[in-house]
């Protein structure tokens, strides 16, 4: 019994170790369970970690060869900044010296610019000169036809006198022929000798010597003409000479206006003196005989009066025409405007012959 008892007690502790070895089995093996479930997870984070280090050594290789590449193209770009910089520099200094160039340029180009708005103003100052000169130049053109009028009315009553005086002249020769044939052939040249101081001579001859004096003064007047148609002719030369020239045949003809006139006036006087003899035996009045002198006296002075006013006014109508072309032509120089005329020569020289000869 005690052996059962023993043995019962036995089985009683072999049961509880059996229990408590069944208990810490199962508990190593929950331990290892855990332990393996712990290695599986170390070991998956192991893996993981490989796998990690071998995607960041792809990582760092590609960075590397990145950064190779990158310090290769900053060597090139460094090269290639300095060799820029260099282009740059240099085209700096050519785009420095050619605006420097450019503004000197555009500084000469806005002188030249100032110039020609001071040419165009001085060009739109001398076309408004020109016009006003072409303006006066018609308006004494006008003029000058007026007056070519008016002395071609004085040339006509010239004529008309001139015509009436021949033909006093004739009468006055046939009634010295007819008194020297009938009535006084000896005591008329003697009385003719004693009255006038000249020698005796037929009436024809005293004729003859009023109708030289005519054509004196009309010679005199053609050579005056004629000397200021060759000045007027001689454009080439110089203002001054033309004027000098031209003062000198007015002087000329001054001196020629006053020598055949005074001679055909007095002899008209003696003309009339002998005229009248004769006229007033055969019933005519004496003072009939002096209106007709006195007229025919007024009518000859009037006719030189204005003859030399003509005159006068046309030469001083011609020194404006040449002091006033002469200012044109300087203008005309320097705007390259066209002339009115040629250099020297007035628009009414090419006139002035037949314009001193109708005076």
């Amino acid at each position: 019994m005690v052996r059962l008892c023993a043995f019962a007690a036995y089985l009683e502790v072999v049961e509880k170790f059996r229990q408590r070895a069944v208990e810490e089995a199962s508990r190593l093996r929950r331990y290892s369970a855990e332990l393996g479930a712990m290695l599986q997870q170390a070991n998956q984070r192991e893996e993981q970690s490989h796998r990690e280090l071998a995607r960041q050594h792809k990582v760092l290789t590609s960075c590397q060869a990145r950064i190779q590449t990158l310090r290769a193209e900053s060597e090139t770009a460094i090269n290639d900044l300095t060799l820029q910089r260099d282009t740059l520099a240099e085209r700096l200094r050519v785009t420095s010296v050619e605006l420097e160039h450019a503004l000197k340029e555009n500084e000469r180009m806005r002188l030249e610019r100032d110039a020609q708005e001071i040419s165009v103003r001085d060009c739109r100052n001398i076309r408004k000169a020109y016009v006003l000169v072409e303006q006066e130049k018609k308006h004494l053109q006008k003029e000058v036809e007026a007056l070519h009028l008016e002395c071609s009315k004085s040339q006509s009553e010239r004529n008309t006198l001139l015509a009436e005086m021949h033909h006093l002249q004739s009468q006055l020769g046939n009634i010295e022929e007819t008194v020297s044939r009938s009535y006084f052939p000896s005591l008329e040249a003697s009385a003719s000798s004693s009255a006038l101081g000249y020698p005796a001579q037929p009436a024809n001859g005293l004729s003859g010597a009023c109708v030289s004096s005519a054509a004196e003064e009309k010679a005199s007047l053609e050579t005056t003409a004629g000397a200021d148609g060759e000045a007027a002719q001689s454009g080439a030369q110089t203002q001054a000479q033309i004027h000098a020239r031209r003062m000198q045949a007015d002087g000329g003809h001054a001196e020629d206006s006053v020598g055949p006139d005074d001679e055909v006036e007095g002899l008209l006087r003696d003309l009339l003196a002998r005229l009248h003899a004769p006229l007033g035996e055969r019933g005519e009045s004496e003072a009939e005989a002096q209106d007709k002198s006195a007229k025919l006296l007024y009518l000859v002075r009037k006719l030189r009066s204005e003859r030399n006013e003509y005159y006068g006014y046309a030469v001083e109508l011609l020194n404006r025409l040449d002091a006033e072309k002469g200012e044109g032509e300087v203008e005309g120089g320097a705007s390259g405007l066209p002339d009115a005329a040629p250099a020297g020569v007035s628009c009414l020289d090419t006139q002035r012959g037949e314009l001193q000869l109708d005076l």
